[in-house]
């Protein structure tokens, strides 16, 4: 009998993905692989049964999610049309429709998505009380993915509900898009009208560290 083998891709910002990564991982005994590491390749292949992509949610309320190194990383992903393929969203508040998106996105690479889950992780600023909770939830979500993942289960999105993305239609064009886009071209210096995800790219050109407040993480 052939033993089932898994593989999980992860990226972290503040380390949030990455301690439920390792959480999923060491529940299914897989190895964990950082999505920067590999990005630099023309194709990413995995020998594994099933491929799990681990990743924080970004830019959710302007109704995307996903970040721009996860779209890079997909749109190199290769030989994953047999693949049992799963992925785990982590935020601070909401993930919107980001497992959809990355549904159509896997799909344009003749894979499809097993089963997404998000998970709100919450923020490094809430009180201490809050985080012992939701670290309990993490434990417990880490338990159910572990067990959907090796059952090899299919059919679990866990995504925003139809009257949800009814009530945001409205609000999100009229309103929230143009913030986001407005913020984004004066953090990014530039003048032109760019579409919102051509601008996040030239987003870090105003960011800055102070020395005194970085944990020197390494992440």
């Amino acid at each position: 009998m052939t033993t089932k083998t898994t593989q999980i891709f992860y990226f972290s910002a503040s380390g949030n993905s990455l301690a439920l990564a390792r959480d999923i991982a060491k529940r299914i005994d897989t190895e964990l692989v950082s999505i920067p590491s590999v990005l630099d390749k023309q194709a990413i292949t995995s020998d594994a049964d099933a491929v799990g992509i681990v990743f924080p949610v970004y830019y959710a309320s302007n109704g995307y999610g996903i970040p721009l190194i996860i779209e890079r990383f997909i749109n190199k992903l290769e030989g994953i049309n047999s693949k049992y393929v799963f992925a785990v969203c982590t935020h601070s508040g909401m993930a919107g429709s980001t497992i959809e998106k990355l549904q159509k996105l896997i799909k344009t690479r003749g894979g499809e998505l097993a089963a997404g889950f998000s998970l709100n992780m919450g923020s490094t600023d809430m009180p201490n009380e809050k985080q012992q909770k939701l670290l309990q939830n993490q434990k417990k979500k880490a338990d159910t993915i572990s067990e959907y993942v090796v059952a090899r289960k299919r059919g679990k999105y866990e995504t925003r509900g139809i009257l949800r993305k009814i009530a945001y239609v409205i609000p999100l064009h009229i309103f929230i898009k143009p913030v986001f886009s407005r913020r984004y071209r004066k953090l990014s210096n530039i003048k032109q009208h760019l579409h919102f995800m051509k601008l996040v790219p030239f987003a870090d050109r105003s960011y800055q560290v102070d020395p005194q407040k970085c944990k020197g993480c390494g992440i």
